[in-house]
């Protein structure tokens, strides 16, 4: 018993100072590409209306940037998300690079990819994974994906969600884009497809320091949960969902 916590609390630590690191180098990055833009903590928080002492925290590492915040942060820096999160990619400054992430540029006829779509319904509620899978191609212009992520299209598909735990943001039946290239909890409170046990499911998560997750619904009427080591299967995150009017 001694030595299982031991190893809960080790595991736990690793996961603190790994997300430690990941913001701290997240902030680097900002940092490098606001003083190459001749912006300061100050410049940065005015222009996307973050109090001064509050921006001054982020620039330095010692709190992460809000989620909110990425997307305005990004086109203020000229990178796009992904870059600032992980720093994986470099940052995207032309329509031909952009291409490029896509498996090559297009002809000047053909702009548009596969996709293909899973007749699977991620529950928002819960939906068991084992239920029958048909994934249907679907085409879709490159230049319309890229506004929400830039993997290429083998990595993407789409999905129905299922049940109202997850509205205003998700309601039943609405068609998700699930990006599988992103797979880290880097950053807390985006909405994730996962497997939790034997269900499938699309929720908010929230890491937290002791190495849990929180795992929430949009819906306030639905109660929080929290997984712990190895209950959680990141399925990718989702980028965009498509609403019906």
């Amino acid at each position: 018993m001694g030595d299982k916590s031991s190893a809960i609390r080790e595991t736990s630590s690793l996961k603190r100072e790994k997300q430690a690191t990941m913001i701290e180098e997240m902030a680097e990055r900002v940092r490098r590409l606001a003083t190459a833009a001749r912006y300061n903590a100050t410049a940065v928080g005015n222009k996307l209306d973050i109090p001064s002492s509050s921006a001054a925290l982020y620039w330095s590492g010692k709190r992460a940037w809000p989620i909110e915040t990425l997307p305005g942060l990004a086109e203020l820096l000229g990178v796009n998300v992904e870059f600032l999160m992980t720093g994986e990619k470099l940052a995207i400054s032309t329509t031909r690079d952009r291409r490029l992430s896509f498996g090559g540029a297009p002809t000047e006829n053909n702009d548009t990819v596969e996709v293909a779509e899973i007749d699977l319904r991620y529950g928002m509620g819960a939906t068991f994974l084992d239920d029958v899978v048909d994934a249907t191609p679907r085409s879709f212009s490159r230049a319309w994906l890229r506004n929400f992520t830039d993997s290429p299209p083998d990595e993407l598909f789409w999905a129905r969600g299922q049940g109202n735990s997850m509205e205003p943001e998700i309601r039943d039946g609405d068609i998700v884009l699930i990006d599988r290239r992103q797979q880290s909890l880097v950053m807390a409170d985006l909405i994730w497809a996962f497997a939790y046990g034997d269900t499938g499911m699309i929720k908010w998560l929230r890491p937290l320091p002791d190495g849990s997750v929180e795992i929430h619904s949009s819906n306030q009427s639905v109660r929080p949960a929290k997984a712990y080591d190895g209950e959680i299967s990141l399925i990718g995150r989702v980028v965009a969902v498509v609403k019906r009017l």
